[in-house]
């Protein structure tokens, strides 16, 4: 840089030091003794107006204005080249509000401001210049609010009352400026503090008790990229509270902050100052509580009570980027569990310790383990009562927990100090003692049985490999007595284990099922070590179930129960017979006695009716009939009888209906059995009965009974039984004849009944096949008559279709006969006969067909003497 460079820039730093100097004299003359004379002449201004003037001497000039309401104040003076003022906003005790000095530079421009946030009220200004000869000019403005701070609040003492849940805004008049602002929250819960980040400024902000001790605290962000909000957070108890404003980094005065202070009303906030046993916050069970870590020394404290022995599991929530250590604390302050919670990016859920306890006071620790000061943590004390939980301290044969054979206890090996876990027993009966434990990939427990006297009688690991089954079992056999079970493993840290001792199995696989209308069959697997079981029963699932009986086998039948109603089961082994050793009870089934169900056959009953039939049903009072017109369509009741039939009439010739039955047992109040499976059948037209003979040498007479509700009858011809039939008549008497037939050859017939019901014919089944043969007929009309002692003259009836005839004589009436005669006619003379000797005679007619002779029945026999 040249030589008039340096001469600028020095001439720069003394009118700049210069204008330092002055405001300070003139804030130094702004004192209530040097500036109370002036202000008693101020001049009366009004808000919003544009005031102009001159300076005369270097007291300055001085104006009085009044704000209607509290809210904020703004003093803007026009800035002018080579000359500078002072201005000041004054209390009316001459105490300075806020002052600045206006640019004097050759770039001057503008107007030049500072505000202020005051309460209603009269207020001053005062300008002061070193020209005399050049006017300033200025303007207070003034914007309404309750939500500007109020000068002056530099202390505790006269701190501006907040609301909670609004943004209040203000300014630090200089670096040794402070702002004090009061709350109330009116119930315990968290407090946040939002507070806005401005580029080139710095805040620090501080939440302090009624004894002015922090609670908390932060600092905005000024950096170039600074925006948004900065936030923090505290759980506190009801009460009052301030927060403190101060610059942070000599970069804020005049500029303003905007901040906000939240409230959420909540039992479920950490509440400061919890940071030690003493001063630890009650929180209750099974509910989730959040806090923060102000600093890296801060301890956060929380108290549990536990009204009985139980499991507790401590649960935090894992964040990217932050971790917190917790501890489960003894009354004395001794670590039961310890937890971790994983920072890293992909951290999720919740990380969990659990420790079993007896009943009484404990405590919950948790600090900071990473990048977690002022950042939000989440946890709760999950705790389930039960006496199946490890309590801790347990790791010698004297603190032992004792156990009860047959139930699951849990429990952990801990991370901290507590390697091995120590259980007592009692074998009431010698004998086989078996040891259930669970089984998880990755794990490995250790489990040994010791005697009274610490020796150890048993041992077994269970299996961590990723195909392990989820149990595994080893048995022992031991006398009666007091034992201990003792638990170690490797990477089984915080893993719960479960494990069981028993000395019979416990029964599984118990099925229920109705035997008869008053009975049930029960069935189970038969237990390890059992020699008999115990069933009970109660008429609720959760009732109070009573010892009905007892087996020696897996199987059980309880009779004399109630039709209908359901009944609970629940089944136990036993080991022993003066003293006995029982295992778990069975899962609990339920049951009903119910009728069974009828098997129903249905057949059709003639032309409008069909019969239903079934076997009877033990117990039953009756029967219950119902029937639709497709097999998953609505059944309507159609019948109630105490039989095992039932015929159902008025029914469609031709038309499908279902049934189905079902028992029930009771007058008044029914209980019914399950339906049985559906049957269905037709109402359909008899079978006719039908008879063939031939009627003649050339057909056939077919003849039947009356079917009931027959319309007619079609009959149906064949050459052969199982040839093609066609149709030969329809008719609608009760026979038929069929003429024009070959002599001597078979004709098959069958014949089934019809009826119309509207324009259709709905038919019957066909008959059974009935076969004939046309023949000629008997002659009828046979005669025989002596016409001499030694002659006798037979006659009879022309034949129709006969060639001839043959006459067939013996001596007596049972004797052989010979043919005596054939003829064409229809008469014969037998001569040459013994007078007074007895001759009998038969005649049968015959036809030629194809050169062989067809022949009719005989005619009966007749004697003559």
């Amino acid at each position: 840089m040249g030589m008039r460079g340096n001469d600028e820039m020095k001439r720069a730093s003394f009118v700049s030091g210069f204008v330092v100097l002055f405001a300070a004299m003139m804030v130094f003359m702004m004192l209530p003794g040097a500036a109370s004379a002036d202000m008693a002449n101020a001049t009366q201004i009004n808000l919003e107006q544009t005031v102009t003037g001159q300076n005369t001497d270097y007291d300055g000039d001085f104006y009085k204005f009044t704000i209607p309401s509290d809210g904020k104040v703004k003093l803007s003076v026009r800035q002018q080249s080579g000359v500078y003022w002072t201005a000041s906003i004054l209390h009316e005790s001459g105490n300075v509000f806020r002052y600045f000095t206006t640019d004097s530079s050759s770039k001057a421009t503008g107007v030049a401001s500072v505000g202020v946030g005051l309460p209603k009220g009269t207020y001053y200004i005062s300008i002061r210049g070193y020209n005399f000869t050049q006017p300033y000019e200025f303007t207070v403005g003034f914007t309404a609010g309750s939500t500007y701070e109020k000068e002056f609040n530099n202390t505790i003492a006269n701190a501006n009352p907040v609301g909670l849940n609004t943004s209040y805004k203000g300014a630090i008049q200089g670096y040794y400026d402070e702002d004090f602002f009061r709350f109330t929250i009116p119930t315990n819960g968290n407090v946040s503090f939002n507070m806005n980040n401005v580029t080139g400024a710095n805040w620090f902000a501080s939440v302090m008790d009624v004894n002015g001790m922090e609670v908390q605290s932060f600092r905005t962000e000024g950096s170039t990229n600074a925006v948004g909000m900065m936030s923090a957070e505290v759980g506190l108890p009801a009460g009052t509270y301030y927060l403190k404003i101060k610059d942070a980094g000599y970069n804020t005065s005049d500029k303003e902050y905007q901040f906000k202070v939240n409230f959420t009303s909540s039992e479920f906030y950490e509440k400061e100052f919890n940071n030690s046993l003493a001063a630890a916050n009650q929180i209750i069970l099974n509910k989730t509580y959040k806090g923060v870590i102000a600093d890296s020394s801060d301890e956060d404290f929380y108290k549990v009570q536990l009204s009985a022995s139980g499991n507790v599991k401590l649960a935090i929530k894992q964040k990217p980027g932050s971790s917190w250590n917790g501890y489960i604390l003894h009354s004395n302050g001794g670590v039961l569990e310890y937890v971790s919670t994983d920072s890293g990016s992909f951290a999720t859920g919740n990380k969990v310790s659990e420790v079993g306890l007896a009943a009484g006071t404990y405590y919950i620790k948790i600090v900071n383990g990473g990048s977690s000061v002022d950042v939000p943590y989440e946890f709760s004390v999950q705790y389930t009562s039960g006496n199946y939980f490890e309590k801790e301290f347990n790791n010698t044969v004297l603190t032992a927990n004792p156990i009860n054979l047959n139930a699951t206890y849990y429990g952990a090996l801990q991370t901290y100090r507590d390697y091995e876990d120590f259980y007592s027993f009692s074998v009431p009966v010698s004998g086989n003692v078996y040891l259930t434990a669970k089984q998880l990939s990755g794990s490995y427990w250790y489990y040994d049985i010791l005697d009274s006297k610490g020796t150890k009688v048993m041992n077994f690991s269970t299996n961590g490999g990723s195909t392990a089954p989820s149990y595994a079992t080893k048995a022992i056999n031991l006398p009666a007595g007091k034992y201990f079970v003792k638990i170690s493993g490797v990477f089984t840290n915080g893993i719960q284990y479960n494990f069981k001792v028993h000395a019979v199995g416990g029964v599984s696989g118990l099925k229920a099922s109705p035997s008869s209308y008053n009975s049930v069959k029960l069935s189970w697997s038969a237990a390890q070590g059992a020699t008999g079981y115990e069933v009970y029963r109660a008429v609720s699932q959760n009732g109070t179930y009573t010892k009905v009986g007892t087996a020696t086998g897996p199987s059980f039948v309880n009779s004399g129960l109630a039709t209908g109603t359901t009944y609970y089961y629940k089944v136990r082994a036993y080991r022993g017979t003066t003293t006995k050793v029982y295992g778990d009870y069975s899962s609990v089934v339920s049951v009903k006695p119910v009728l069974p169900t009828p098997a129903v056959k249905a057949v059709s009953g003639g032309y409008n009716s069909i019969k239903l039939s079934w076997g009877a049903v033990s117990g039953a009072s009756g029967y219950e009939i119902q029937r639709a017109t497709t097999q998953n369509g609505t059944y309507t009741k159609v019948g109630t009888v105490t039989g095992t039939s039932f015929a159902n009439t008025g029914l469609a010739t031709g038309t499908t209906y279902y049934y189905k039955v079902r028992a029930y047992r009771g007058t008044t109040t029914k209980v019914y059995g399950g339906y049985s499976s559906v049957v269905s059948a037709k109402p359909a037209l008899s079978t006719p009965a039908v008879k063939a003979a031939s009627s003649g040498y050339n057909s056939v007479k077919l003849s039947w009974g009356a079917v009931t509700g027959a319309s007619g009858y079609e009959v149906y011809r064949a050459t052969s039984s199982t040839g093609t039939y066609s149709r030969v008549a329809t008719t609608t008497s009760g026979s038929f004849s069929n003429s024009g037939l070959t002599t001597n050859k078979a004709y098959y017939y069958k014949v089934r009944a019809y009826r119309i019901v509207g324009s259709t014919k709905v038919y019957g089944t066909y008959s059974t096949v009935v076969s004939a043969k046309p023949v000629p007929a008997v002659p009828v009309n046979f005669k025989a008559a002596r016409v001499s002692s030694t002659s006798i003259k037979t006659t009879w009836s022309a034949v129709a279709g006969a060639s001839g005839y043959e006459v067939h004589r013996a001596t007596s009436l049972k004797g052989t006969y010979s043919l005596v005669k054939t003829v064409t006619t229809t008469t014969f003379t037998n001569t040459g006969l013994t007078k007074g000797k007895v001759y009998y005679y038969k005649v049968r007619a015959y036809r030629v067909v194809g050169g062989v002779k067809v022949y009719s029945g005989w005619t009966g026999v007749l004697g003559v003497k």
